[in-house]
Parts: structure tokens; C-alpha cells; sequence
């Protein structure tokens, strides 16, 4: 990667890294978990509305699924800066560690609360899904249908 590229590239990742710490600061949730997902979804939201400025909060918000899932937040928002930066440059992407914390989060123990169940049974059924699905390995995809096809509460996670 040129100097250039390489300078583009980091200048994404800190501007979602900054743009997240900015959303979770001026958070109204509750928890430092309410904190942390509006963090998320403001930081996605104010990148994809710079080029896209007519897109739907539920398209964004099927678009964190995966990084309200991470059970580890600093992880999390490097991954989520990662996938932003992906989508405006795939070629300057870390595609590898992309591809890699997503389909890891999904294979293990997640992060499993009523909104991250809602957005990932919408996600998984839609017929445009969200670009993070094409990380995930069809045995993994088909897992987590079956799983959510089971009615499955908080108590009930069979991960």
C-alpha cells in the first residue's frame, strides 16, 4: 500500500474511532452498554450518511449487528472503523482481520441481548442483507438461523 493509500486508510479508521468516542460521550443510555451501542451506531450512521444521506436508521442498524455482538468493545470499534473504511475502499481494507473477527464473534460466545437477537433475525432474513453477512461461513450463517429459529430467549442461548 502506498503512502497515500496508507494515510487514506488510517485517516478513516481514526475518524471512526474519534466519531464513535464522540456518540458514546454524548450518549443518553443508561448502561455502558447503551453508551457503547449508540457509540456504534452514531459512528456508522455519520459515515454512511456522507454518501449515502437518505439511508435508513434500520439499515444502519442491521449494519452494527456484528460489532454490538463483540464481546470485547475496544475490539469492536477497531473492527467497526475496519468495516466502515471497507466499504468506501475494499482495496485499502484489512479484509483478512475483517473477515476474521466477524465470523469468530458469530462462531463463539457472543454478546446475546434482545436487540442484537432483533437486528440479527432481520439481517439474516432479508433479501438484501447487510455486507458483513458475506464474512460469515455458510455453516455459521445456517447456525445462527437455526438457532434464532428456535424462539430463544436471553436464558436460552444454545452457544
Amino acid at each position: 500500500m502506498g503512502f497515500f493509500n496508507n494515510f487514506a486508510a488510517n485517516g478513516c479508521r481514526k475518524a471512526m474511532t474519534a466519531a464513535y468516542e464522540k456518540h458514546r460521550r454524548s450518549s443518553r443510555g443508561e448502561t455502558a452498554q447503551e453508551r457503547h451501542y449508540d457509540g456504534l451506531f452514531g459512528a456508522l450512521a455519520s459515515r454512511i450518511r456522507t454518501r449515502c444521506p437518505s439511508m435508513p436508521d434500520m439499515a444502519v442498524l442491521e449494519s452494527v449487528v456484528p460489532f454490538m455482538a463483540m464481546t470485547d468493545d475496544r475490539i469492536a470499534v477497531e473492527t467497526l472503523a475496519e468495516y466502515a473504511l471497507f466499504q468506501e475502499a475494499p482495496t485499502l481494507a484489512n479484509v483478512s482481520f475483517l473477515r476474521n473477527t466477524v465470523e469468530e464473534t458469530f462462531a463463539g460466545t457472543f454478546r446475546v441481548n434482545e436487540a442484537v437477537i432483533t437486528l440479527l433475525t432481520i439481517a439474516l432474513n432479508k433479501n438484501s442483507p447487510p455486507v458483513w453477512l458475506r464474512f460469515l461461513q455458510p455453516a455459521t450463517q445456517a447456525r445462527l438461523r437455526a438457532s434464532l429459529q428456535q424462539n430463544l430467549t436471553d436464558d436460552n442461548i444454545p452457544f
